[in-house]
């Protein structure tokens, strides 16, 4: 037999636990899912009938924003979160200039992306414990903890990965938990909350522990080392983004900056080879190929405008 992990030992104790409670109608009160000197000591909330049951390594992630679409214009006016710029930022906005302008729509393209949900690091390394009252996450910051009727709705969403929606007051929340003992919280929510009544609490169980009788395998934390999936995420942006986006900036500011001989010597160049580190990448977007675009069009006209008047002056 191939040998477990701690996360099968987790998983294979959760299975007989939640075969326990399905037989029952409950469970004893000697939990015994793994080696009373290994559960970390957290403070019970409930000191007269809370226990500590579990513990294991853990990282969390939320559902969430970095920004709320406010920005700056490009002359460090704050446009708020409508997208709309107050009357004192139109007003400057109007007699910007065309370098500003190219930072303004930068600004509030990056505003706009910030804005928008993903999943974020919430806990990126933490210690979970579970007891028969909720769970605690301690981490560098300090301590996270919710009872189970704090939660919503709890789903299994792949081996060691569950998703969270919380309710502590007004605040709601979208969570995701990666751990060993991700599954434990599910078949106890389930129990506690839901009554057990999930119409997929058996699917998280893996073919390939359904033939291991209960018993048969060694102790937590004897286990082959757990590989946790990655942390939660959102989708991520394609290769070579940050590239392109520059390329066409440059690009912008060559144009707006045309009438004037500096600028577009030096960001022409920039948009040109912001374009081509976007390539190399295995960016293809229209972004990338419109930067580079402006800013040899615009190096190829002040060329030819400087050729001609070279010769301008020599005839």
């Amino acid at each position: 037999m191939t040998q477990l992990t701690n996360a099968d030992i987790a998983r294979l104790r959760t299975r007989d636990l939640q075969a326990e409670i399905e037989s029952t109608g409950g469970f004893s009160t000697d939990f015994g899912l793994m080696p009373p000197q290994l559960i970390e000591f957290v403070r019970p909330t409930f000191p007269q009938a809370e226990k500590m049951l579990a513990s294991a390594p853990c990282e969390m992630a939320i559902w969430s924003s970095p920004g709320d679409g406010t920005y700056y214009s490009g002359d460090g006016v704050p446009v708020v979160a409508t997208g709309f710029a107050n009357r004192t930022g139109t007003a400057l906005a109007l007699g910007a200039t065309a370098g500003n302008l190219a930072g303004h729509a930068w600004n509030k393209r990056k505003a706009e992306k910030m804005a928008q949900k993903r999943w974020m690091p919430f806990v990126p390394q933490g210690v979970l414990t579970v007891s028969n009252y909720g769970f605690y996450i301690d981490h560098e910051d300090g301590q996270y903890g919710r009872a189970w009727q704090d939660l919503q709705k709890v789903e299994w969403i792949e081996p060691s990965k569950i998703e969270i929606r919380t309710s502590h007051g007004q605040d709601q929340a979208r969570l995701q938990l990666v751990s060993d003992w991700a599954e434990l919280i599910y078949i106890l929510w389930i129990k506690v909350v839901a009554k057990g009544q999930h119409p997929r609490k058996f699917d998280w169980i893996p073919p390939h522990l359904q033939t291991i009788p209960p018993g048969s395998y060694p102790e937590y934390g004897t286990g082959a080392r757990s590989v946790h999936g990655p942390a939660a995420r959102g989708p991520e942006a394609p290769p070579g983004h940050t590239n392109a986006n520059l390329s066409l900036t440059f690009g912008l500011i060559t144009v707006f900056s045309v009438f004037f001989l500096i600028p577009p010597l030096l960001f022409g160049p920039l948009a040109i080879w912001q374009g081509i580190e976007a390539k190399k990448k295995g960016n293809r977007s229209r972004r990338r190929i419109l930067g580079m675009a402006l800013g040899a069009i615009m190096l190829a006209i002040i060329f030819f405008v400087l050729v001609i008047a070279l010769m301008g002056a020599l005839v």
